[in-house]
């Protein structure tokens, strides 16, 4: 089994839990930094109110109404023993318009400040609707614009909803992996990969910018399994 990730300072990571159509549902998740030695359950929860009630300010006028946001946990990842806050939700999308395959998706390309190797952090959502592609593998650069703007001020909302006792900071980025890397061959393989070391203390980083990437994104396992 393997070890415990290493803990970062000063994260607390948002699990946001949606369903959409007759699917299980699924979860996308973002960072945001806090100062101060650790965080209680207690206000954990509170945060977690404040990004549902953000959702449906800022985000929910992006999914279709299908669509719903129905749980928000929040991880403090500085102190992994706390019990996480959690609220259970029913807030919809209110998005008119065709509703798009169970797969589609807009990518939210997470830009943090370091050089990077490899793909970069993101975020999926089932935003859009129909209206909202230019083709059958694009969105328009209105709808992107829309997310963009969107995301911006729901993460501002969060920051500025601190709980009691709580400052949070921006939006951040936690990198676990480093040098140095080992290759490691498999025999059931035809390439070899590289392995990294766990950095220990992660990385944190700030987010400069979020991009809502103008390529449709898919995720094939949102459909399940054919049979």
């Amino acid at each position: 089994m393997a070890g415990p990730f290493p803990t970062p300072s000063g994260v607390i990571r948002a699990r946001m839990g949606f369903t959409t159509g007759s699917l299980e549902a699924y979860f996308s998740n973002f960072d945001i930094g806090y100062t101060g030695a650790s965080v209680t359950t207690a206000q954990l929860a509170d945060l977690a109110g404040d990004v549902a009630t953000s959702w449906g300010t800022d985000l929910a006028g992006l999914f279709n109404t299908l669509g719903h946001l129905t749980s928000v946990e929040c991880v403090d990842l500085q102190n992994p023993a706390t019990v996480s806050g959690v609220v259970a939700v029913s807030i919809a999308g209110t998005r008119g318009g065709t509703a798009l395959p169970e797969n589609i998706a807009v990518s939210l390309v997470y830009k943090p400040d370091r050089r990077y190797r490899g793909s970069r952090p993101k975020g999926f959502f089932r935003m859009g609707v129909a209206g909202d592609l230019s083709s059958t593998q694009h969105w328009t650069t209105d709808f992107t614009g829309e997310v963009n703007a969107a995301w911006a001020s729901f993460i501002a909302a969060v920051v500025a909803g601190s709980p009691s006792g709580v400052t949070l900071t921006a939006q951040k980025y936690v990198n676990y992996d480093g040098p140095p890397y080992s290759v490691v061959s498999n025999p059931n393989k035809t390439r070899s990969h590289s392995v990294p070391t766990k950095v220990d203390p992660p990385g944190v980083y700030a987010i400069l910018s979020v991009a809502a990437s103008l390529k449709v994104a898919s995720q094939r396992k949102r459909l399940g399994k054919p049979f």
